[in-house]
């Protein structure tokens, strides 16, 4: 969650080092080196979270998470926008895990796993 972003991308600083995540994550979790591919396309990603160092201050002062801040507490303006981009990004990552959680609760996931994949 350190990386920048722009219009749905990381800052160029960081772009490299977001692109060697999937390979990364996929060498300590299979020992396997996989072809190189972006986040977008990796089927272990399960969201991009944007960098929110802005409200990190304010969560701490008001000892709550960046999604629930409220105007009470100090986030307006651009600060109460960015709650709600930080929300909408803790959203897709809990349905995200939701979904790999049902499935893998199906069964489907877990008779790979026992067949040493």
């Amino acid at each position: 969650m350190q990386a920048g972003t722009r219009l749905s991308r990381p800052v160029r600083a960081y772009e490299r080092w977001v692109a060697r995540i999937p390979e990364e994550y996929a060498r300590a979790m299979s020992g396997e080196v996989p072809a190189p591919h972006s986040t977008g396309v990796d089927e272990s990603c399960l969201a991009v979270m944007r960098y929110c160092q802005s409200l990190m201050p304010l969560a701490q002062d008001a000892q709550k998470p960046m999604f629930l801040l409220k105007p009470a507490v100090g986030a307006i303006g651009a600060h109460l926008s960015a709650v709600h981009r930080c929300r909408a990004d803790f959203q897709r990552l809990v349905e995200a895990t939701l979904a790999r959680v049902k499935v893998w609760a199906k069964g489907e996931i877990a008779a790979e796993a026992v067949a040493g994949r």
